[in-house]
């Protein structure tokens, strides 16, 4: 399942790649952001 064998390994290849996930959904997060607003659903608040 995993390319690594030592749980140690495999702890950090995955949180290697929530990391990439993560910043992948901060830059997706702000592209709707920014595609609301240009729709006028933008205002900044938190619903």
């Amino acid at each position: 399942m995993f390319k690594h064998n030592s749980p140690e390994n495999q702890l950090a290849y995955l949180f290697a790649e929530l990391h990439e996930q993560m910043a992948e959904a901060e830059k997706l997060d702000a592209a709707i952001r920014q595609n609301l607003e240009v729709l006028g659903y933008g205002g900044g608040g938190e619903a």
